[in-house]
C-alpha cells in the first residue's frame, strides 16, 4: 500500500496591533465597546429610535449577562446553573459628516446567540450562531452627522442549548469601519507560501469590493517586511474591479531565507497590502506573516518545520470562570503562559471558535491551535439538566439552523482565521458519531462494537442513520477546502468504531480519536493511510504512553487544559473541574504531573495525602474518574494520585503517602533536612514516585537526581500554623486605563509567613478609584456563591482579584480584608498604554536621604562597575561617576564633583539599542583620566569605549572608538592591577557565551588600544552544551588576582543551578580555587569544565559556592579584609515565584550560607517574563558583612520594593534587618554600593516601573529613574541674569530671523528650541563670528562645531531609538534606522578656551578653542525653524541649561 503523507507550508496574517484586534482586514476600524445600555427580557420594539431606554443598565463591551445572573439548583447543569434569557443591547453613535460617500459597517466578534442587528430601527439581519464573527453593512440606513442608533436583540431562551456554559450577550468586541466604496473585502486577503529549491514564494490572494458603479482600474501593492522593518519582497499589480464582489488578485512573493516560525521562535513579518486608484490610496492593510512547514504522515505522525514533534495539546472551553465568556485578553495571556509552562505546545478550541486575542496570543506565543467548529450538526445532543449524565436530559441546541447557516458559519470561520499562524487544522465537528446520541449503526448491536463511550442500549433502528456523517462531512470539508488549501480537515470522532462503517473518516484528512487509545494500533493496521492522533484523551499515564510510544500516533489533547463552567456535575457544581489548571488559572497537582511528563525544563513536585488503606479514600479529582466504594480500611490504590495537593499538615505520627512528580531519573525525600525513606526510581508505569512516611510537622522535600545522582531539580512544602495575615504575592502594578486588568493574587500565610494550604478564609475585596471588580475567583468548583459577589472563600489558601480600569487615569486601592487576618492593599496605576506615571517620591520617608541622579536611567547588575568613585593622590579629583541607558537608547553618566559642588550629565552615545543590559561602566586610568566602555546585549562582537581628555571629567569625552572581538561582547568589567600597571584586564560573557578575558594595552596617543593577550573563554560550563551561558560577576584584589564568582547557567534554563568562585592570577595566567589549586591554564586551549553535579562537587570541593538545588543567581561579589569571599546570591524556587536572598561566605574552610530574607519573585510589573529577576542586593565595599536588598514591602503604596540593610555576623548569623526605605510609590531596585564615606555606603539605585529589559511594541521596557543617598549638589538657578538677547524666533530661512547683534564676549551660552525639516535634515543651524554649528546629514545624522580650521563632529547622531517600540522583542543584532525628533533643544556654552554643545539638557559635545568671542549671531541656514532664542553674556550652568529644556518642554533624547 501507498504511503499517504500530507505536507502541508504555511504563512498566515495575524492582526498589525492590539487595537485592531477584530480582524477587520479593511477600511478603518474603530472600537465601540463603551456606552451601551442594555435590558434583560424582551421590549416590544426595541429597535425603535425613540424608545425611552433611560432606565437600561448602562455596560460596556465585552458583556456577559447570564454569568451575573443568580445561580439555582432548578436551572440547567449542562450551562452550570446559570441562566439564559432575551436581552437587548442599544447604543447611539455619530457618524461624522465627513464621512458620507463612505461605506459604513458593523462588526461583531460574537453574540450569544440568535441575534438580530438593527440601525436607525432598521433590520439589518439576523445570526443565529452565537460564536460566529460577523459584519453588517449599515450604509443605506445611516445618518451622517447626526447620532444614529444601533440596537441588538439577543435570544438566548433556550438556555440549555449546550453540554457547557456558552455566555449570553454581546460577550466579545465591536466595531465600526468606514471604508471607500472600494476597498480590500472582510477576510479578503489569504497568504500561503510555496517552498521551492531556493527558498519560498509567499503567494497572496488579495478580493476586493466594488460598490461604484462601473468599473475601477486599481493598482494593489503587496510588500513583505522582516521584524527588524526591513523590505523583504514587493509587488505591485493592475486589476479592473468590475461592480459587486469577488474582484480577486493572486501574486507571488520570493523570499530567499525566512526566519521560520517555531514554538520556541514565533517569527513573524509584517504584510502590507494597499490598493490605489489613480494613484491615491483607497485603501490599505497591514498584517503580520510568518513561514513555517508542516508534514502528516500514517507512520511518522507529525513534523513542524521538518522535526517529528510530539503534539502536547489540551481541549479548552472559552470561558473563565467568575468572568464567564467575557474574558480579557490579559487572562488569555496568563493562562496560555502557564501552559506553556507546563509543556503544552498546543490548543484546541473545543468545540466553538474563541475570540481573536486567544489566536493572536497563540500567534505571539508559539502554541498550535486546532481549530473546531461543531458539536452537532443537524440533529440535537443530549444536555444534561440534574448533572453530569444523571438523570433526564434536554435536547435544545443549534441543530435547527445547520441546514441553513452550517456552510456559511464554517465558510466565515476559516475565512476569519485562516490567517492566523498558529491555526495548524480544521475541526468540524467533535463526536458528532457519539453513539446514539443522535446517530446509531447495526454495528452497535453487534460484536464489532468496543466503545470506551457507552452505547445507551445497543443498536437504536428509530435513531439517525450514521450514514448520513459521511455525506455531511464531504460537504464541510469541501466548504473548509474551497477558502484554505494549506491546512488539514480533521474531527474529533467518538464512537470511531461506528464511524469506520461510515464514509466519514475518510473524507478528513487527519482523524481524531476521542478516548479509543484501544483502536491506535487495529485501525493503523486496518486503514494505513489514516493519520491518526487523540483528539480528547484522560489524563492516566496509559493515554499519554500509547501516544508517547507509537510513531504514528502524533500527538494528544488532554480533557481539559482549563476547568470550565458548565457540564457540571449534580448541584452544588460549578463545572467540569479536570483541567491542567483551575478556573484561576492556577496550577494544579495533575499539571505539575503533565509538566513531569511534557517539560524538557528539570522539575519536581511534592503533594500529600493520608495513606491509602488507613482511613483513606481514592484521592482522585478527575470528573471522568468514578470514586470507588467500599471499606476504606481495605481500599487500594491502583496508582499513586495525580492530584495530591502541597500539604504537610496532619497529625503526628499519621501514615502519610508523599508523591513525587518529576522527569527526573530519580528522587530522594528529606524532611527537616534528613533524609527520610529510600532513594527511589523513576516509575515508567505511573509516572509518579511515593513513599509512606509517619507525619512530622516542618518542612518536606524532595530533590530529583539524574542518573549520576547530580542534583537537577527540587521542591519543598512546609508546615504551616494558623492563618495570620493575608498576603499579595501577585500583581501588576500598572494597567492601561483603556479596560486594562490587573490580576491580583492574595494568599493567607502564618505569622512566619508560610502559606496555609488549608485556609478556607472569608476574604471582601474593596476598591477605591478608577475601577471595578470584575470578580473574586478562588477555584473551587462547589461555591455557588454569588459570582458578582465581593466576599468569597478562599480555597487552597489563596484567591484571584479581577480589577479593570475604567477609563480614567490614575491610582487604584485595591484592599482585602478577613476577619482575624491582617489585611493587605495594593496600589494600581491606571495610565495610558506604553507610557509612565510622573510619580515623585518626594513624600518619601526613609533612614536615608533619597536624591535624584536623573529621571530616565536603568542598568543591568552584570556589568560592572556601573559606577565608580575616584579621588586622586593630590586631591584635585573627587568625583563620582554613575552610568546607565535611557528606553531611548541613550546611553548617560552622571558626573558629581564633590570638591566643586557640580553635577553634570553626560551623552555618552545616543540612538543605542534600547536595552538595560548596555549599561556602561568605568575604568580610570593611571593618568586619572577615565574611561569608559559599552556593548550590545549578545549581539554585535565589538566594544565601544570614549576616552576623556582631560584627568576625571567626563564631561571632556574624546571620540568613540570600536574595538573589534570575534564573538559577542556583554557586560564588561575593567581592571588595572599594580602587578601589571602597563595594561588593562577586561572580562565580559564573550566565548561561546562563557566568561571571557583578555588584556589591553594602554590607550595611544589617539587614545587605541590592542589587545595584547586573549580573548580567551576563562573556564567551560557542561560542556558547552546548547544554551549554557554562565553569568560571572568579576571583582579584583587591586594587585594580581581577578576574583569571580559564575552560575552554572541561567537560571530560568535548569532548575539547579550552582554558584562557583575562582580566580585568575594574571602574573601565570593560572585559573584556580579559593585554596589556591590550580584548575587551568587561561589560553592554553584546555578549559576546565564545570557541572552542577554531586561529582563535581566532590572532585573541586571549595570550587562550589552554592550547590542547593535551586535556581541559584549572584548579584555581586566582595572581599573581606582577611581576603575571604562574600557572595550576595538569590535561591530561585524551582516555579520562580518565591526568591530568597543569602549571603555566601568563605569561612577559610568552608562556604557558609545565611538567610537574610524572602525576596518576593520578580519585581517588574509583566507577569511571568523573566521571573528570576529579583529587585538585586548590593554589598558593602568597606564592610562585605553588610548586604543590602531590594524587598517587596506593604506600605501606603501597596507592595512596593524597598531597600533593606543586612547585617551578618562573623558567626553566619543573621545580626540585624533595617529598613532604609519607605512608603515609596514605585519600586527601588538593583542597589549599587559605590564607595564609603565613613559609616555611610554612597549608593544608587533604580527607582519606578520595570516592564522588561529591552524596550519593543509589547512592553516599554524600564522607565525608570536613578536615585541616590549622597548629597546632590544644586546649581543657582537665574535664567535672566546675564541674558544679552531674546528671540521668539521663526521660519529658519525667513528674514524675521535676522544678524543678531551683541555686546562683544568672551563669554557666552546660545540656547535655541530648533526643529530641523525631516526630509532635508542638514545645514547650518547657527553660524557666529566665533563659531559654525551646524548638522550633517545622511543615514546617521551628527552635529558638528566648526571653530576656525577645526571642526569636531559628534560621537552622536541627532536622533532616538524609539523605532524600537514598534518592533518584536529580541536583540536581533539590527541597528533601526535613527528616530528623528520632531524639535530638539540646543544649548552652547563657552568659557576658559572651551566651546561645550548640550542636545535636550546633556552634554554632547567638548571642543576646545582659545581666544574666541562673540559678537554676532546668524540663526538659520537650513530647512525648519528656530524659536526660543537666548544669549547670555555667561556660561550657563547645566542646572540652568535643563531648566531652560523643561520650561521649553523639547522632546529628543529625554522623554
Amino acid at each position: 500500500m501507498r504511503k499517504k503523507t500530507l505536507l502541508f507550508i504555511i504563512l498566515l496574517v495575524i492582526s498589525i496591533t492590539p487595537s485592531l484586534r477584530a480582524q477587520v482586514s479593511f477600511g478603518s476600524p474603530e472600537k465601540i465597546n463603551d456606552h451601551w445600555k442594555f435590558i434583560l427580557g424582551d421590549v416590544q420594539d426595541g429597535q425603535s429610535v425613540g424608545l425611552d431606554d433611560t432606565r437600561w443598565q448602562q455596560v460596556s463591551l465585552p458583556h456577559d449577562w447570564s454569568v451575573k445572573g443568580q445561580l439555582s439548583p432548578t436551572l440547567a447543569s449542562a450551562t452550570g446553573y446559570l441562566p439564559g434569557g432575551i436581552g437587548w443591547y442599544r447604543k447611539t453613535i455619530d457618524i461624522p459628516a465627513d464621512k458620507q460617500g463612505q461605506k459604513v459597517y458593523l462588526y461583531f466578534e460574537g453574540v450569544y446567540n440568535r441575534s438580530e442587528l438593527f440601525m436607525n430601527g432598521q433590520s439589518l439581519g439576523k445570526r443565529p450562531n452565537g460564536y460566529i464573527s460577523f459584519m453588517v453593512d449599515t450604509t443605506p440606513y445611516i445618518q451622517y452627522g447626526q447620532e444614529n442608533m444601533i440596537a441588538v436583540r439577543v435570544d438566548h431562551s433556550q438556555y440549555a442549548d449546550s453540554r457547557w456554559y456558552t455566555g449570553s450577550g454581546i460577550y466579545r468586541d465591536v466595531w465600526v469601519i468606514y471604508a471607500n466604496p472600494v476597498h480590500i473585502a472582510q477576510w479578503g486577503i489569504y497568504a500561503y507560501p510555496e517552498e521551492t529549491k531556493n527558498g519560498y514564494h509567499l503567494n497572496v490572494e488579495v478580493e476586493i469590493n466594488n460598490e461604484e458603479e462601473s468599473n475601477t482600474p486599481l493598482t494593489v501593492v503587496n510588500e513583505l517586511y522582516s521584524a527588524e522593518g526591513k523590505l523583504v519582497a514587493k509587488d505591485a499589480k493592475k486589476l479592473t474591479a468590475k461592480p459587486g464582489n469577488g474582484n480577486k488578485l493572486t501574486t507571488s512573493l520570493k523570499v530567499n531565507r525566512p526566519a521560520l516560525w517555531s514554538l520556541s521562535d514565533p517569527n513573524l513579518y509584517e504584510l502590507k497590502t494597499t490598493v490605489l486608484k489613480g494613484g491615491i490610496e483607497t485603501d490599505q492593510a497591514t498584517t503580520r506573516t510568518g513561514f513555517r512547514t508542516y508534514t502528516f504522515d500514517p507512520n511518522q505522525g507529525f513534523a513542524l518545520n521538518g522535526e517529528w514533534m510530539k503534539v502536547k495539546g489540551v481541549c479548552i472551553h472559552h470561558d473563565a470562570g467568575v468572568l464567564g465568556a467575557a474574558v480579557p485578553r490579559e487572562v488569555w495571556k496568563r493562562r496560555l503562559q502557564t501552559l506553556k509552562e507546563i509543556g503544552v505546545n498546543a490548543i484546541r478550541t473545543s468545540h466553538n471558535p474563541q475570540a481573536t486575542d486567544l489566536y493572536e496570543l497563540c500567534d505571539e506565543m508559539g502554541v498550535l491551535v486546532l481549530n473546531e467548529m461543531y458539536d452537532e450538526w443537524v440533529f440535537p445532543k443530549r444536555k444534561w439538566i440534574e448533572g453530569w449524565n444523571v438523570g433526564t436530559p434536554g435536547f435544545q441546541g443549534s441543530y435547527d439552523i445547520f441546514k441553513e447557516w452550517g456552510e456559511v458559519d464554517l465558510a466565515d470561520l476559516v475565512r476569519r482565521d485562516r490567517n492566523h499562524l498558529s491555526v495548524f487544522a480544521w475541526s468540524i465537528g467533535n463526536e458528532v458519531d457519539y453513539p446514539n446520541d443522535p446517530y446509531s449503526h447495526p454495528v452497535l448491536g453487534g460484536e464489532k462494537a468496543g466503545f470506551t463511550q457507552a452505547s445507551y442500549g445497543g443498536y437504536n433502528p428509530d435513531a439517525p442513520d450514521a450514514m448520513e456523517l459521511g455525506d455531511i462531512a464531504k460537504r464541510l470539508v469541501s466548504v473548509v477546502k474551497e477558502y484554505d488549501r494549506s491546512r488539514p480537515v480533521t474531527a474529533g470522532l467518538a464512537g470511531v468504531a461506528m464511524s469506520n462503517e461510515t464514509e466519514y473518516p475518510a473524507a478528513l484528512d487527519i482523524a481524531g480519536y476521542n478516548y479509543t487509545e484501544d483502536k491506535y494500533d487495529s485501525d493503523h493496521e486496518r486503514y494505513p493511510n489514516r493519520v491518526i492522533y487523540g483528539s480528547e484523551n484522560r489524563h492516566d499515564m496509559a493515554a499519554w504512553k500509547a501516544t508517547r510510544d507509537r510513531k504514528h500516533i502524533f500527538g494528544q489533547f488532554l480533557w481539559t487544559g482549563i476547568d470550565y463552567l458548565g457540564e457540571s456535575g449534580r448541584w452544588p457544581s460549578r463545572g467540569f473541574y479536570s483541567g491542567l489548571l483551575d478556573f484561576g488559572g492556577f496550577i494544579k497537582p495533575r499539571g505539575y504531573f503533565r509538566q513531569s511528563l511534557w517539560s524538557d525544563k528539570p522539575m519536581a513536585y511534592l503533594g500529600t495525602y493520608p495513606t491509602p488503606g488507613r482511613e483513606s479514600r481514592n484521592q482522585s479529582r478527575d470528573v471522568l474518574s468514578q470514586s470507588e466504594n467500599g471499606d476504606v480500611s481495605n481500599y487500594v490504590e491502583r496508582a499513586p494520585s495525580m492530584d495530591a495537593w502541597p500539604v504537610w499538615n496532619y497529625y503526628e505520627g499519621q501514615s502519610i503517602r508523599v508523591v513525587c512528580y518529576t522527569n527526573a531519573d530519580k528522587a530522594k525525600l528529606l524532611l527537616n533536612g534528613v533524609e527520610v525513606g529510600e532513594t527511589k526510581e523513576y516509575d515508567d508505569n505511573t509516572g509518579i514516585i511515593f513513599w509512606d512516611i509517619p507525619y512530622q510537622s516542618g518542612k518536606l522535600e524532595v530533590v530529583g537526581l539524574d542518573k549520576n545522582d547530580k542534583t537537577v531539580s527540587g521542591y519543598t512544602i512546609q508546615s504551616s500554623k494558623r492563618p495570620h495575615a493575608l498576603q499579595i504575592v501577585q500583581a501588576e502594578k500598572q494597567i492601561d486605563k483603556e479596560q486594562g486588568l490587573a490580576q491580583i493574587v492574595v494568599q493567607v500565610v502564618d505569622e512566619e509567613g508560610v502559606p496555609v494550604i488549608l485556609s478556607d478564609d472569608e476574604v471582601t475585596c474593596r476598591i477605591t478609584g478608577p475601577a471595578k471588580l470584575l470578580g473574586l475567583e478562588a477555584s473551587n468548583n462547589s461555591d455557588m456563591t454569588d459570582y458578582t459577589d465581593n466576599r468569597h472563600r478562599m480555597f487552597h489558601g489563596h484567591i484571584l482579584a479581577y480589577v479593570q480600569a475604567t477609563g480614567e487615569q490614575g491610582e487604584i486601592k485595591i484592599n482585602f480584608t478577613s476577619p482575624w487576618l491582617e489585611p493587605a492593599e495594593i496600589t494600581v496605576n491606571a495610565a495610558t498604554c506604553n507610557t509612565t506615571q510622573e510619580d515623585s517620591d518626594s513624600n518619601q520617608t526613609s533612614d536615608i536621604t533619597v536624591n535624584t541622579v536623573t529621571e530616565k536611567g536603568a542598568w543591568c547588575w552584570f556589568a560592572d562597575p556601573r559606577a565608580v568613585s575616584h579621588e586622586n593622590e593630590s586631591g584635585t579629583i573627587k568625583n563620582s561617576y554613575i552610568g546607565y541607558i535611557d528606553v531611548q537608547g541613550n546611553i548617560k553618566a552622571t558626573q558629581i564633583d564633590h570638591l566643586r559642588n557640580r553635577m553634570d550629565e553626560v551623552l555618552i552615545r545616543s540612538w543605542f539599542q534600547p536595552d538595560d543590559h548596555n549599561n556602561p561602566t568605568f575604568l580610570v586610568l593611571p593618568d586619572d583620566r577615565v574611561m569608559i566602555f559599552y556593548s550590545r546585549h549578545t549581539d554585535e562582537p565589538c566594544f565601544y569605549y570614549r576616552i576623556s581628555r582631560k584627568p576625571g571629567d567626563i564631561t571632556t569625552l574624546g571620540k568613540e572608538i570600536r574595538l573589534e572581538t570575534a564573538d559577542n561582547t556583554t557586560y564588561p568589567s575593567p581592571f588595572i592591577l599594580s602587578d601589571d600597571p602597563d595594561h588593562i584586564y577586561l572580562c565580559w560573557r564573550g566565548i561561546g557565551w562563557h566568561p571571557t578575558i583578555a588584556r589591553l594595552t594602554m590607550p595611544d596617543k589617539e587614545d587605541k588600544v590592542n589587545f595584547d593577550w586573549g580573548p580567551y573563554q576563562i573556564v567551560q560550563s557542561q560542556k558547552g552544551g546548547r544554551g549554557v551561558r554562565p553569568y560571572a560577576k568579576y571583582m579584583s584584589n587591586g594587585k594580581d588576582r581577578i576574583y569571580l564568582a559564575y552560575t552554572t547557567t541561567h537560571p530560568d534554563n535548569q532548575s539547579v543551578n550552582y554558584i562557583y568562585f575562582n580566580y585568575i592570577d594574571i602574573n601565570t595566567h593560572e585559573l584556580k580555587d579559593i585554596k589556591g589549586q590550580k584548575l587551568a591554564e587561561v589560553g592554553n586551549g584546555i578549559l576546565h569544565n564545570v557541572e552542577a553535579t554531586a561529582d563535581y562537587k566532590n572532585s573541586y570541593p571549595v570550587a562550589v559556592a552554592e550547590d542547593s538545588p535551586y535556581r541559584n543567581w549572584l548579584w555581586e561579589i566582595s572581599v573581606t579584609d582577611e581576603k575571604r569571599p562574600v557572595i550576595a546570591v538569590v535561591r530561585i524556587s524551582e516555579d520562580k515565584n518565591s526568591h530568597e536572598y543569602y549571603q555566601v561566605r568563605w569561612t577559610g574552610t568552608e562556604w557558609r550560607k545565611t538567610f537574610l530574607s524572602h525576596a518576593g519573585g520578580h519585581f517588574h510589573q509583566t507577569p511571568d517574563l523573566e521571573k528570576c529577576y529579583s529587585g538585586g542586593m548590593a554589598i558593602d565595599k568597606a564592610d562585605p558583612s553588610i548586604i543590602y536588598g531590594s524587598v517587596p514591602v506593604e506600605g501606603k503604596h501597596g507592595s512596593v520594593y524597598e531597600l533593606k540593610k543586612f547585617a551578618v555576623t562573623p558567626e553566619g548569623t543573621l545580626a540585624s534587618t533595617e529598613q532604609l526605605t519607605y512608603n515609596s510609590h514605585k519600586n527601588n531596585i538593583r542597589p549599587f554600593v559605590i564607595s564609603n564615606e565613613g559609616a555611610n555606603p554612597q549608593m544608587v539605585w533604580m527607582n519606578g516601573d520595570y516592564y522588561d529589559w529591552i524596550v519593543s511594541s509589547a512592553r516599554p521596557g524600564y522607565p525608570t529613574a536613578i536615585r541616590t543617598n549622597m548629597d546632590i549638589p544644586s546649581d543657582e538657578i537665574d535664567i535672566d541674569k546675564g541674558l544679552l538677547h531674546q528671540n521668539p524666533g521663526g521660519t529658519a530661512s525667513s528674514v524675521d530671523l535676522k544678524v543678531i547683534d551683541i555686546p562683544q564676549s568672551d563669554k557666552f551660552t546660545i540656547h535655541a528650541s530648533i526643529a530641523v525639516d525631516h526630509d532635508a535634515y542638514y545645514g547650518e543651524i547657527i553660524k557666529t563670528d566665533a563659531f559654525v554649528y551646524g548638522l550633517k546629514g545622511g543615514e546617521q545624522p551628527k552635529p558638528y562645531i566648526k571653530a576656525g580650521d577645526n571642526e569636531m563632529t559628534s560621537s552622536n547622531v541627532l536622533g532616538n531609538s524609539d523605532a524600537w517600540k514598534t518592533q518584536n522583542r529580541g536583540t536581533g543584532g539590527h541597528w533601526h534606522a535613527p528616530v528623528k525628533p520632531e524639535s530638539f533643544q540646543l544649548t552652547i556654552t563657552y568659557e576658559d578656551g572651551v566651546l561645550r554643545t548640550y542636545i535636550d539638557g546633556l552634554v554632547d559635545q567638548y571642543a576646545e578653542a582659545e581666544g574666541l568671542s562673540l559678537s554676532q549671531v546668524v540663526p538659520g541656514g537650513f530647512k525648519g525653524t528656530m524659536q526660543n532664542i537666548r544669549i547670555y553674556n555667561r556660561a550657563l550652568s547645566q542646572g540652568e541649561i535643563k531648566t531652560l529644556w523643561q520650561l521649553h518642554d523639547s522632546t529628543i533624547t529625554s522623554q
